[in-house]
């Protein structure tokens, strides 16, 4: 098991209310329908594909049951068409990323090309510079653990699908390597916590 999901599960963390729920929900969604995109679209012609994902989104979100009304479903759907558009050719979508030193901990990236070495991270968020410093942190993560696995720094980048916007991070490897040091303090504070 990964001990940072189960630090996690012992420690006090609050739990989402029933509006964040739905809103992390409608972001499944999305991430649902790009990992299906790719894995079953990509190839087929644009008006095509759009159809097909139009279906396959429209019964994702019937499957979560999303009623709240503050969540507009067409703003999602925007979401989708905004990613798509993008153009992308990625290797992989939904990576796992499984780090074993200095604990096991298992992360995924949205999104991610092995080819062209790059990480994408899809947000359904509405944009806000305030969040994008925590959006940056997760994203040298990303870096952290592909440059452990192929021992080459990845470009990265968070797209905010709802306002089309893309923000993108190459961080250095002394950058990277402050995520390795975190980590070694988290595990200190997990083992405390576990205990």
């Amino acid at each position: 098991m990964c001990k940072f999901r189960f630090y996690c599960k012992i420690s006090d963390q609050e739990q989402d209310s029933d509006q964040e729920k739905s809103y992390g929900d409608a972001g499944t969604v999305v991430h649902s329908c790009m990992e299906y995109y790719y894995a079953n679209l990509y190839d087929f012609d644009l008006s095509t594909a759009l159809s097909e994902l139009k279906n396959r989104f429209n019964s994702v979100w019937e499957t979560y049951e999303i009623n709240n009304p503050s969540i507009n479903k067409e703003e999602y759907w925007l979401s989708i068409i905004n990613c798509v558009k993008l153009n992308l050719k990625p290797t992989h979508t939904e990576y796992e990323f499984k780090l074993n030193e200095p604990f096991n901990f298992i992360g995924y990236a949205d999104v991610m090309s092995t080819d062209e070495h790059w990480i994408g991270d899809w947000k359904t968020s509405t944009y806000k510079a305030a969040k994008l410093e925590a959006y940056k942190e997760q994203l040298k993560f990303y870096a952290y653990a592909y440059y452990r696995e192929r021992n080459i720094i990845p470009m990265t980048w968070v797209f905010f699908a709802k306002s089309n916007k893309i923000f993108k991070f190459k961080f250095s490897l002394e950058s990277i390597l402050e995520v390795e040091k975190h980590l070694l303090e988290l595990s200190v504070e997990i083992d405390s916590r576990i205990k």
